[in-house]
């Protein structure tokens, strides 16, 4: 008896132990780039919680960064001396394939804000006879299970 009690008493450290080494082998072996595709998906679930809490502020974020520009000093590599030449580059221009690059986060991003989109606009077209809706009426809607599956 006093050896089953012995064992007992380690038991819950060895649950704990256990679920660690689990949960550090599966952030270990998971891929970044295949997470963040799946989390750029998440909008296009029926109940989705990363969604309802982040398509408003991604979406607002990306709105005010494809409002801004970027300006650029450029010199002339022939001629250093020379004076510069100004370019401004439209900001919106960072969500473009060429200029995501290697950077999948940025794909991701761009992708799940245009996942919002597609279910607001999901979200708009099952409740087209509710006059003057708001984004935040349409996110309470949603909350309600009105939205139809994408």
């Amino acid at each position: 008896m006093r050896e089953l009690s012995a064992d007992l008493i380690t038991l819950p450290v060895d649950v704990a132990l256990s679920i660690l080494v689990g949960l550090s082998s599966a952030a270990f072996l998971s891929e970044p780039e295949e997470m963040a595709r799946d989390m750029a998906k998440t909008p296009l679930l029926r109940k989705s919680v990363i969604a309802e809490t982040l398509c408003l502020p991604f979406r607002h974020e990306k709105r005010t960064i494809d409002v801004s520009f970027k300006t650029y000093d450029i010199k002339d590599s022939r001629d250093s001396s020379g004076p510069s030449k100004r370019q401004v580059v439209p900001m919106s221009g960072i969500w473009t394939d060429a200029n995501t690059g290697d950077f999948e986060s940025l794909r991701a991003i761009r992708d799940f804000v245009s996942n919002c989109q597609a279910r607001e606009e999901a979200a708009r077209e099952q409740a087209a006879d509710v006059d003057n809706m708001s984004t935040q009426d349409l996110v309470e809607f949603k909350l309600k299970g009105n939205l139809k599956n994408i």
